[in-house]
């Protein structure tokens, strides 16, 4: 048991790494990046030791991310900040998972809550991933600063793997939680 606290101590720790380099780049390269082919990008030397932050838009949002950029907008602030939402989502929900195992419960109905919560962002994420591209050129071009930016709606398969992994996933709680109810009526039977 020593050494699967360790491990979910473990985990917890890269979780918290993972998402503060997460926030920490984005900030970073919002407030001292620049743009170089498609990419966000902050790069600086320290004698021998050389810095390489960056931020590039891939798949569905990648065409509206050149065009936002041909029309000046910051593409990162306005795709990157929303796409990191669901990321950070997740890996709360994953962290508060693992600090249950470490506490010494691995079957509760709390972990059936947390699993359900990243199903249902996995489902979030597609919303996000269909509708705000829409949002943000029909706000652009309603409030006047565009007239060229052409609408966006994609579909990949990124929004099909996300639907899988979120169905899983509250497959999974769903099983859990009735697990567990069962085993607390069996418990109350004499």
């Amino acid at each position: 048991m020593i050494k699967f606290k360790k491990t979910c101590n473990l985990i917890k720790l890269l979780l918290v790494i993972v998402i503060m380099s997460k926030v920490v780049s984005h900030l970073v390269l919002l407030g001292w990046g620049t743009v170089n082919n498609g990419h966000y990008v902050l790069s600086q030397e320290f004698g021998v030791l050389s810095v390489l932050v960056n931020y590039s838009v891939t798949g569905t949002w990648l065409s509206l991310a050149k065009e936002l950029q041909a029309e000046q907008f910051n593409f990162l602030a306005i795709l990157g900040s929303a796409q990191l939402l669901p990321n950070m989502l997740i890996y709360l929900f994953v962290f508060k998972l693992f600090s249950l195992f470490e506490q010494g419960k691995v079957f509760s109905l709390a972990h059936a809550k947390y699993l359900k919560y990243i199903g249902a962002t996995l489902f979030g994420w597609i919303a996000l991933n269909l509708l705000y591209p829409v949002f943000v050129t029909m706000s652009i071009r309603l409030i006047g600063l565009s007239d060229s930016l052409s609408l966006h709606l994609n579909i990949s398969s990124t929004e099909f793997s996300y639907l899988l992994y979120g169905l899983i996933i509250l497959a999974m709680a769903a099983v859990m939680k009735q697990a567990i109810m069962l085993k607390e009526e069996q418990e109350l039977v004499i």
